[in-house]
């Protein structure tokens, strides 16, 4: 239903349609998690002393699990709510701000100037966890999609759109095209270029 809304406040073009929604992954928000989590395991394990001091022991303990479910619905609504779209014509960026404020930014693929991606640290390695920036042409400011999973991946999948678009191809059916771009992907660009060589 969350989708349905979101997609709502999206208007699609002629002969637009929706390829993939990416969101970032859970663990840009692990330290809000984590006092989330305490927040409402903290009242439980002060049980005792806050039924103590009766109704001002039991009012504290239930600000702070209330103060812990905020958290963690806002936690919710922002990984639902922030996210990065891909059409057959442009990249959508939504972001949610506070419970009520979102800001949309959409980018015709022919406005694209550069994509890139970044991966650091052991969470990068391990979880393959990184950012997708898309470098707008003519402007100063870049989309930024931020810990998100297998950002190569999104990244090649952006360009790819981008040549797609760029060379008109976007409005017909390109399954053809992601078939061959999938066979790329899993032989590499050397072998290939060695297969259609021949």
């Amino acid at each position: 239903m969350l989708d349905k809304i979101i997609i709502s406040k999206i208007k699609l073009r002629d002969e637009e349609k929706i390829i993939r929604i990416y969101r970032r992954s859970l663990w840009f928000w692990w330290r809000q998690i984590m006092v989330s989590a305490v927040l409402l395991i903290l009242p439980f394990f002060l049980l005792f002393p806050l039924l103590q001091k009766d109704q001002v022991g039991l009012a504290a303990g239930s600000i702070i699990f209330l103060a812990g479910f905020v958290v963690l619905v806002k936690i919710y609504l922002d990984y639902r709510l922030n996210i990065f779209i891909l059409t057959n014509k442009r990249v959508i960026d939504m972001v949610h701000h506070g419970f009520f404020n979102f800001s949309l930014s959409s980018v015709l693929y022919a406005k694209i100037q550069d994509v890139s991606c970044d991966s650091r640290g052991l969470r990068g390695f391990l979880w393959r966890l990184g950012d997708v920036y898309v470098t707008l042409a003519e402007a100063t400011f870049k989309l930024q999609l931020p810990t998100i999973r297998h950002p190569e991946k999104i990244m090649n999948e952006i360009i790819y759109y981008q040549e797609l678009f760029t060379s008109g191809q976007s409005g017909q059916d390109d399954r053809a095209w992601r078939l061959l771009y999938k066979i790329k992907e899993k032989v590499g660009a050397e072998e290939f270029q060695k297969l259609i060589a021949d």
